[in-house]
């Protein structure tokens, strides 16, 4: 449901931003939901004891350019109470001008260290295969095997030495 609200507030901001201003609104956006990873902003913002017209200020504060549009997507998330939808707005946003680029996130998750070599050789024959620009990003797992997820094609693959040797286990099995 929130996911939904998001993609309103989304639209209406490409539909109201020519691109040169929708990329500068990104950019200030991408500042703001960097605040949201501070408990004590989002202590303020989501306290009912502090007035909406404080938060609505400490989020204009942040804003460098004096873009109207920007300033009334913050009142009218103060207004409706909704300033919890920022990040989702800006991620909604950044997903969809990377989806008209052709470039996508994708996560590869090892247990071993991966040199950044590999990583890249790694990202260059996903993007060949699936035609795609692929960004990937290295992350550590505490499961023995490798995991590839494109989040936004809906793509995960994955080897683990466990589900190898189960499956190897089960045909073993099968053929006697």
């Amino acid at each position: 449901m929130i996911e939904l609200i998001a993609n309103k507030y989304t639209q209406a901001l490409r539909q109201a931003l020519n691109p040169q201003e929708l990329a500068q609104a990104m950019e200030a956006l991408e500042a703001l939901c960097a605040l949201y990873n501070h408990p004590d902003f989002l202590e303020v913002i989501s306290s009912p004891h502090y007035p909406d017209s404080l938060k609505q200020e400490i989020l204009e504060s942040f804003l460098e350019c004096k873009e109207d549009k920007l300033h009334n997507l913050i009142r009218l998330l103060v207004l409706h109470k909704r300033l919890n939808l920022l990040p989702l707005i800006y991620n909604t946003l950044k997903t969809q001008a990377q989806r008209e680029e052709n470039i996508y996130q994708g996560y590869l998750y090892s247990n071993q260290e991966i040199s950044l070599e590999q990583v890249q050789q790694l990202a260059s024959k996903a993007s060949a295969h699936f035609n795609i620009s692929l960004k990937l990003k290295a992350l550590h797992q505490n499961k023995e095997g490798m995991r590839l997820i494109i989040p936004d094609l809906e793509v995960e693959i994955a080897f683990y030495k466990e589900n190898y040797f189960n499956q190897l286990k089960q045909h073993i099995m099968q053929a006697v």
